[in-house]
């Protein structure tokens, strides 16, 4: 914000005046929601491609009397309706929401959604086949967070499952 590239310094506060910047601002309420959003759908996408979350060593989930799971846990934000059953570590999903990027474009001189990450419905059938290579990358680091927050891997798969996404919503 010292930047005088990108703000005005007015009565001891910065104003931005690049417009650039301010697109970006403005996108970060949807990343926020779509961080909660993928908190709560990621265990059910990981489920349906042959998988058992819940049995993942440091996934959680809260058992009430009867034997039922209780529906608890959300994400940091607390910005999605729905609770999940699961508690667990957000970095088996941060490449997704690293390479959100690709979803956007720079258009006159503003940055945007080609398309917003919460229009992605995660009970759709090619979204959740499309997860399908990145549920499996997550099974080759041993179901470790840490390591799928770290690799290099990661981010390119999630990348590429974005790409096919959108490039499906689009046609």
């Amino acid at each position: 914000m010292k930047d005088k590239s990108v703000s005005e310094q007015q009565l001891g506060k910065y104003d931005l005046t690049d417009n650039a910047i301010r697109s970006g601002f403005e996108l970060v309420d949807d990343i926020v929601r779509f961080f909660d959003k993928i908190y709560y759908h990621f265990p059910m996408v990981y489920n349906r491609n042959s998988g058992s979350f819940g049995r993942i060593t440091g996934v959680v989930q809260k058992e009430n009397e009867t034997g039922g799971y209780i529906s608890k846990f959300t994400g940091p934000f607390n910005t999605y309706p729905k609770r999940s059953i699961y508690n667990y570590a957000y970095g088996f999903f941060y490449p997704i929401i690293c390479v959100l990027t690709s979803l956007m474009e720079f258009e006159n001189g503003k940055l945007k959604w080609r398309i917003n990450p919460l229009t992605i419905n995660f009970e759709d059938e090619k979204v959740i086949n499309n997860f399908a290579f990145y549920i499996d990358m997550v099974k080759q680091v041993q179901y470790d967070p840490q390591k799928v927050g770290k690799s290099s891997l990661s981010y390119k798969v999630a990348d590429i499952v974005l790409q096919n996404i959108m490039n499906e919503m689009l046609a």
